[in-house]
C-alpha cells in the first residue's frame, strides 16, 4: 500500500485497484488499510504462487494507472509491454523468475539493436517494480534487479574540428534565406540540445540579458545557461523579427529544409555519417575538455544519470589520455 498520512486530518493518497484515491471512498486511514488488505488477499498476494493476476491483465492495470498514463513515454511503453504480455501468455505475475526474464532479454537481443533492447528493459523494470509495490510479486523475487542493461557497442560519432565545423556551417547557406537554417545548426552545437528543442524555442522562455534559456523536453522543464555566441545568434534573430516579446523563435515546425541542406553539405565534405545529434556530442566533449566535470556535463545535457552522459564523454578518457601522453 502506498499512503501518505497527515496527523490530525484525513488527507491521504491510496493506491487501490490500480487507481490513486485521495480520500475518495475511504474516510479514514484504517479503512484504507483494510480495503487494501482485502484486495491483496483477493489477488492472493500473500505468497500463494499462481494466485496473482496473469501478466496480460497486470499489464492492462499498469497502463490504466493514472500515474503511468501521465508519463510522456506511454506511447512507446504500451506496444512494448503488450508485446511482452503476448510473449509470456497467461503466465501469472507471481510465476515470473530471473530465468524467464533472462530468456526474454535474449529474445529481444536476437531481433533488436542494443539501444532498443535497453529501452524495452527499462519499461520491464518499471513494470516489475509496480507489480512488487502492488504485492503481486514478493520482495524475495527481486525481479526488477535482475533486469540489467544489454551490452551496447560504443556508438560511432563523427567529431569535427573547429575548422571543419565552420566550413560545414558555411556550406549550409545556399541562399540568403538559408541563413536561418545555419543558425539552427549552430545552436545545436552552442546549446547542446536536441533538434526539437531548437525548433520549439520561444522568446518568452529566453532571457538574453542574463543568458538563460528555458525549454521543455521529455515532459520536464529545464534551465540552461547560454554561451556568448548563442546569445549573439539569438539576439540577431530577435532584432530581425522586430524584438517580439513572445512567440516562436522559428516559425517553421519541421526541419525539412535543414535536413535537405544538411545531406548536401555532408556529401560535399565527404562525411556521410555526420548526424545532427553529433553536434550535441561535440558540445559535451568540448565542455568536458574545457574543465567541466561529468556531473556538470550531465546537467547541461539534461540527462537523468551519468551513465547516459558517459556514452557521450567516457568518464576515464581524460585520465587515460594523460597516461598515454606520459609515455616516452
Amino acid at each position: 500500500m502506498s499512503a501518505h498520512w497527515h496527523h490530525g486530518s484525513a488527507r491521504y493518497e491510496f493506491q487501490h485497484l490500480g487507481r490513486t484515491h485521495r480520500r475518495g471512498g475511504f474516510p479514514t486511514k484504517r479503512e484504507a488499510i483494510l480495503a487494501e488488505s482485502r484486495h491483496r488477499e483477493k489477488l492472493g498476494a500473500r505468497g500463494r504462487r499462481g494466485a496473482s493476476p496473469v501478466l496480460a491483465h497486470a499489464v492492462e492495470v499498469y497502463l490504466a494507472d493514472p500515474d503511468v498514463v501521465s508519463r510522456p513515454s506511454l506511447r512507446s511503453v504500451r506496444p512494448a509491454l503488450l508485446a511482452m504480455g503476448l510473449a509470456w501468455g497467461g503466465l501469472a505475475v507471481s510465476d515470473l523468475d530471473s530465468e524467464r526474464v533472462t530468456a526474454y532479454k535474449q529474445s529481444l537481443a536476437s531481433r533488436l539493436k542494443g539501444s532498443t533492447v535497453n529501452r524495452h528493459l527499462t519499461y520491464l523494470s518499471a513494470f516489475l517494480t509496480y507489480c512488487r509495490r502492488k504485492g503481486w510479486v514478493t520482495e524475495n523475487v527481486a525481479l526488477a534487479g535482475s533486469v540489467g542493461r544489454h551490452p551496447e557497442p560504443w556508438p560511432a560519432r563523427t567529431i569535427l574540428s573547429p575548422e571543419q565545423l565552420l566550413r560545414f556551417l558555411q556550406l549550409l547557406v545556399r541562399h540568403p534565406r538559408h541563413e536561418r537554417e545555419r543558425v539552427k545548426a549552430e545552436l545545436l552545437y552552442r546549446m547542446g540540445v536536441r533538434k526539437q528543442v531548437v525548433l520549439d524555442l520561444e522568446w518568452e522562455r529566453l532571457d538574453l540579458a542574463h543568458r538563460i534559456a528555458q525549454y521543455r523536453s521529455k515532459g520536464k522543464d529545464r534551465l540552461i545557461p547560454l554561451s556568448t555566441r548563442a546569445v549573439a545568434l539569438l539576439r540577431t534573430l530577435w532584432e530581425g523579427q522586430g524584438m517580439p516579446p513572445a512567440g516562436r523563435v522559428f516559425r517553421e515546425r519541421t526541419d525539412t529544409t535543414l535536413r535537405r541542406l544538411w545531406d548536401r553539405a555532408r556529401k560535399e565534405m565527404g562525411l556521410p555519417g555526420l548526424r545532427r545529434h553529433d553536434l550535441r556530442v561535440m558540445f559535451a566533449r568540448d565542455a568536458h575538455s574545457q574543465g567541466a566535470s561529468l556531473v556538470e556535463v550531465r546537467e547541461l545535457l539534461g540527462h537523468s544519470t551519468t551513465t547516459m552522459t558517459e556514452r557521450y564523454v567516457p568518464a576515464m578518457m581524460s585520465r587515460m589520455r594523460e597516461a598515454v601522453d606520459r609515455l616516452p
